[in-house]
C-alpha cells in the first residue's frame, strides 16, 4: 500500500471518528432533560491549546548547494526526510454566541497565535504564524532543520459552532500559505548546531477547513472547561489532527426569561 494511499485511510478514519463523536453524543444529550434557559445571546472569550500531529504529501526540494550552508561538514552528512509533525500551539478566540430553543449557534473568530514543532526528529521550532508540518534533518553532528513545509496564517478563522447541552460541533475556516523553507547551519564548537531560516518559495495558497467536537463544560458557570478533538485541511495535501484544551469565559450576557 501506498504512503499517499495509507494517508487518506488514516484521514478518512479521524473523520469517522469526529462524525461518530458528535452523533453518539447528540443522542445523549437529546435523551437528557433540560432546563429552561433565560440567556439568549452571550459573548464568550476563549483560550485554547492544541496537542496534535501533521502531514504533508509535499515535495521536499533540497537546495543543489546545501552541502555549502553547513560548514565545516561533517563526515557523514546524511538527511532524512519526514512528512509528518507534532506540536503544541496556543490560540485565542471571540465568539458572539445566540441561543435557539435547545440550541446555541455561535459564530467563533479564533487565532492560534504562537506554538512549537517537532518536524523531521530535529530539535523543537517555535513560530507564531508559520507552522512546520514536515521537513528534512541533517545529521551535522548532531540533528538540525535543512528543509521544511510550513503552513503560514495571517488571517484569523472564521466558522460555525452549535451547541445542544454539553456537546459542541465547530466547522472554522481560514486562508492559508504553504512554504518551502531552506535553511543554513550555524557551527557551535562545545554544543548542539543549529540552523535557521534562509530562503522562502510560495508552493500554494488557498482556505483550508477545520472540524472539531467539544465536549465543554457547565455553561452557567463564567468560566468553562472543554475537551475535544480536532481534524484540519490545507489543501489537497496537509492535514493535521489532535487533541484541544480550553478555557471558556463569558465576559458579556443579555438575559431573558422564557418558558420551555
Amino acid at each position: 500500500m501506498s504512503a499517499r494511499r495509507r494517508t487518506a485511510l488514516r484521514e478518512r478514519a479521524w473523520l469517522s471518528v469526529l462524525l461518530w463523536s458528535f452523533a453518539v453524543s447528540a443522542q445523549v444529550a437529546q435523551a437528557q432533560t433540560t432546563t429552561p434557559d433565560t440567556s439568549t445571546a452571550r459573548l464568550h472569550v476563549e483560550l485554547s491549546m492544541d496537542i496534535g500531529g501533521s502531514g504533508a504529501s509535499v515535495d521536499q526540494v533540497l537546495p543543489v548547494d546545501w552541502r555549502a550552508l553547513f560548514q565545516p561538514p561533517n563526515d557523514r552528512m546524511t538527511t532524512d526526510r519526514s512528512d509528518h509533525a507534532l506540536f503544541v500551539e496556543l490560540g485565542a478566540a471571540v465568539e458572539p454566541a445566540f441561543a435557539v430553543g435547545p440550541w446555541k449557534i455561535g459564530v467563533p473568530v479564533s487565532y492560534n497565535l504562537l506554538g512549537s514543532a517537532w518536524a523531521a526528529g530535529a530539535s523543537a521550532r517555535w513560530y507564531v504564524y508559520r507552522k512546520p508540518v514536515a521537513g528534512t534533518k541533517l545529521d551535522w553532528w548532531n540533528p538540525v532543520l535543512l528543509q521544511a513545509t510550513a503552513v503560514k496564517k495571517t488571517l484569523p478563522a472564521i466558522g460555525v459552532s452549535v451547541q445542544r447541552g454539553r456537546l459542541v460541533l465547530q466547522v472554522s475556516f481560514q486562508a492559508y500559505r504553504i512554504l518551502g523553507e531552506d535553511f543554513r547551519g550555524e557551527d557551535c564548537s562545545g554544543c548542539e548546531n543549529t540552523s535557521h531560516l534562509v530562503g522562502v518559495q510560495e508552493l500554494d495558497r488557498g482556505v483550508g477547513y477545520r472540524i472539531a467536537v467539544l465536549f465543554q463544560g457547565d455553561d452557567s458557570k463564567p468560566v468553562g472547561r472543554g475537551v475535544g478533538i480536532f481534524f484540519e485541511r490545507n489543501g489537497s495535501q496537509i492535514w493535521q489532527m489532535g487533541l484541544r484544551l480550553r478555557l471558556r469565559f463569558t465576559v458579556a450576557e443579555h438575559r431573558k426569561n422564557r418558558s420551555t
